[in-house]
C-alpha cells in the first residue's frame, strides 16, 4: 500500500471496538442486516447466534468485536476474541474469530458482496489490528467457508498488508444442492445399500413397535423435547458436554422463535430411540446433531430417522440444499455426495513472539516434517514434553 493509499484509507475509514455483549446489543439491527447479505449463512452469522454463543462459552477470553465504518456507514464486522494460550511452549496472545467446535463456520460480516470491496474492508481491519489493535502474536482465522470466495478475500488482503501467514484446511463440509425432486425420489437416488438398510430396519421396527416420526419446531414445545433429545444423547456414543452444556437448548429456543428449528425424533412405542437437531433457513437444511440410543443399534435408527428428516426437509420445507455442516465421517457421503472445505489462515503478528512463531511454523516445522531423522526426533520430543505443548 502506497503512502497516498494509506492516507486515503485513514481518511475514509473509522473503527469501533466492542468489548462486551451489552454494547453489542445496540448494533443488533445493523448486524442482522449485514448477516442477511449472506442469506444461506444467516443462522450462524446473525446476532442471536453470536449472543447465544457468548452467553454460553465466553470465559477467560476477551471480546473484541471490530466495527469498520466507511464514511460513517458500517461496512464490516470482525467478530474477534482475544485469548492467551501456549504455542510451542510460548505463552502468546491470540486473536481468533468467535466460535468453537459447535460453530459450522466462522466469518466476517460485510455490507457488500463485491470481492474487491470485501478485500478492502478486511485489509482495513487487519491494518488497524497490526498497528493499533494492542499486543498480539498470532491471529487465527479458522473455519471460513470457501464458497462465494469468503475465504479467498482474506489471504489477498493479508498479502497487501505484508503480513506473514500460513493457510490450512479446517475440515470438510458434505452437502447436496440443486434438489428438485420429491423426498421419496431423493431417497430412491441414494446408494442401494442405504435404501436397503433403511427399508429393512424400518420394517423390523414396525413389526416390534408402534413407530412414530415427529418433528418439533414450536417454541412452547422446545423445553420438553430438548429434554427428550438430551435423554437420547445420554444413551448414545456421544460424550457428555461439559463446556457450554446448555448451548443447544438455548439455541433451540432462539431457532424456534425464528422459525428455523427442526428437532426430529424416532419413537419406538413411547420411547425416543433417535434424535436429530436440524436448522432450516433460506432454502437450506443444516444437520447440526444426530444421536441414537445404542441399545437399539441393530435397527439402525439413525438411518431411519435421517431418511424421514430428509423427506420432511424436501417435501415440507421445500429446501434445495442439505448440509452436514462439518466433518468428514464416511457415512455423510452416502447422503450428501458433494464436499467443500472450511479453511483457515494463521497470521503472524509483528511482535517478537509473532516473528518467532512465523519462523517455527512456516520454515522450521516443514523442514522437520520432510526429514525422516528429524521427524523421529520430533516424535520423541513430543512424548517427553506432551504433544499439546509441542504442536501449534
Amino acid at each position: 500500500m502506497t503512502r497516498e493509499e494509506d492516507a486515503k484509507e485513514k481518511e475514509d475509514y473509522s473503527l469501533e471496538v466492542i468489548r462486551d455483549l451489552e454494547a453489542m446489543r445496540a448494533h443488533r439491527t445493523e448486524w442482522n442486516e449485514m448477516a442477511s447479505k449472506q442469506a444461506d449463512s444467516f443462522p450462524f452469522l446473525g446476532f442471536d447466534w453470536f449472543s447465544t454463543w457468548i452467553e454460553n462459552f465466553l470465559q477467560d477470553e476477551e471480546l473484541w468485536v471490530v466495527l469498520l465504518y466507511e464514511k460513517g456507514i458500517l461496512v464490516c464486522i470482525a467478530p474477534f476474541l482475544k485469548r492467551r494460550q501456549k504455542m510451542f511452549k510460548l505463552s502468546i496472545q491470540k486473536f481468533e474469530l468467535i466460535g468453537n467446535v459447535y460453530s459450522p463456520f466462522r466469518n466476517f460480516l460485510f455490507r457488500e458482496n463485491d470481492f474487491e470491496r470485501r478485500k478492502a474492508h478486511v485489509g482495513a481491519v487487519l491494518g488497524w489490528m497490526a498497528e493499533c489493535g494492542g499486543s498480539w502474536d498470532v491471529m487465527d482465522l479458522a473455519a471460513v467457508p470457501e464458497e462465494r470466495d469468503c475465504f479467498a478475500v482474506i489471504p489477498e488482503a493479508v498479502k497487501e498488508r505484508r503480513l506473514q501467514f500460513v493457510g490450512h484446511v479446517a475440515y470438510g463440509d458434505w452437502y447436496v444442492d440443486d434438489i428438485d425432486c420429491s423426498g421419496d425420489e431423493f431417497i430412491q437416488g441414494l446408494p442401494k445399500k442405504i435404501r436397503r438398510d433403511v427399508s429393512y430396519c424400518l420394517r423390523r421396527l414396525q413389526k416390534e413397535f408402534a413407530v412414530e416420526f415427529k418433528v418439533v419446531k414450536d417454541s412452547h414445545l422446545v423445553h420438553e423435547y430438548m429434554s427428550v433429545y438430551y435423554d437420547v444423547y445420554a444413551k448414545s456414543w456421544q460424550k457428555t458436554e461439559t463446556v457450554g452444556p446448555h448451548f443447544h437448548r438455548d439455541f433451540a429456543e432462539v431457532a424456534a422463535r425464528q422459525g428455523w428449528l427442526r428437532l426430529g425424533f424416532l419413537f419406538a412405542g413411547d420411547k425416543s430411540i433417535a434424535a436429530q437437531f436440524w436448522i432450516s433457513s433460506n432454502g437450506t437444511s443444516y444437520i447440526l446433531k444426530t444421536v441414537y440410543d445404542l441399545a437399539y443399534r441393530k435397527y439402525s435408527p439413525g438411518k431411519v430417522l435421517t431418511a424421514e428428516m430428509v423427506k420432511y426437509a424436501i417435501d415440507v420445507d421445500r429446501v434445495s440444499l442439505i448440509d452436514y455442516v462439518q466433518g468428514d465421517e464416511p457415512y455423510k457421503k452416502d447422503w450428501t455426495p458433494k464436499r467443500r472445505e472450511r479453511k483457515g489462515i494463521t497470521i503472524f503478528g509483528r511482535s517478537l513472539k509473532g516473528r518467532t512463531l512465523d519462523v517455527l511454523i512456516r520454515k522450521v516445522r516443514p523442514a522437520v516434517n520432510e526429514n525422516a531423522f528429524l521427524r523421529r526426533t520430533k516424535e520423541s520430543a513430543k512424548r517427553l514434553v506432551g504433544s499439546a505443548e509441542w504442536e501449534a
